[in-house]
């Protein structure tokens, strides 16, 4: 996890993150949370849904994900 961002008000709700892999990064948005136990930058995760594009950056909204262990991957 790079970068976590929570966007509260104005809408609906969003926790945010970025993430990154060999094949390059993905914007994760969880509509309706406010955070996410464990999703925060430098830990790593496994993220598994539909890759869409919007404002020509990869997005995947609602992941399934998993909290790995160091040396697990």
């Amino acid at each position: 996890v790079h970068t976590v961002t929570l966007h509260p008000s104005g809408g609906v709700e969003s926790f945010e993150a970025d993430v990154s892999d060999e094949t390059g990064m993905v914007h994760l948005v969880w509509l309706g949370r406010r955070r996410l136990t464990g999703i925060v930058p430098s830990r790593r995760i496994s993220a598994r849904g539909r890759v869409a594009l919007r404002d020509g950056r990869k997005v995947i909204f609602n992941p399934e994900y998993e909290l790995t262990i160091p040396g697990s991957e």
